[in-house]
């Protein structure tokens, strides 16, 4: 996914999200009305994707910390509970995450690297819930 870039693999990922669940796109007040050709061109909206494919990132690079990898989890647990974001919406980012990672590796995803990432976000979610 590295090779995809923070932006596409944010864009991808929204897309896979609002596609499987239309309703979260109204979690996002800034681009909640725009179409998705507006939502490629919106500067909000491309920032809140490298954010997001940041966080992802930055968890998977702190696996080796597991401290700071709970701290940084629970902290954003923290943000999505005073922002209104239900717990419950977590699933449907790990769908739209699991889509967004198989289509960036394409032919060279193998079920291994999906089934770590599958753990890896489940675990992750858990520490976001405890937030």
């Amino acid at each position: 996914m590295k090779d995809l870039g923070t932006a596409k693999a944010g864009t991808m990922m929204f897309q896979n999200l609002f596609m499987l669940a239309p309703a979260t796109k109204k979690l996002f007040p800034k681009f909640k009305n725009l179409s998705g050709e507006q939502l490629i061109s919106n500067e909000s909206f491309q920032k809140q994707a490298k954010l997001s494919i940041t966080a992802v990132t930055n968890a998977i690079m702190s696996l080796n910390d597991t401290t700071k990898l709970k701290g940084m989890l629970s902290n954003l647990g923290k943000l999505y509970k005073s922002k209104g974001v239900s717990l419950e919406t977590l699933p449907l980012v790990g769908n739209a995450l699991m889509a967004t990672l198989e289509a960036a590796l394409g032919n060279e995803s193998c079920i291994e690297t999906l089934n770590f990432f599958a753990l890896f976000f489940n675990e992750g979610s858990n520490m976001l819930a405890e937030g």
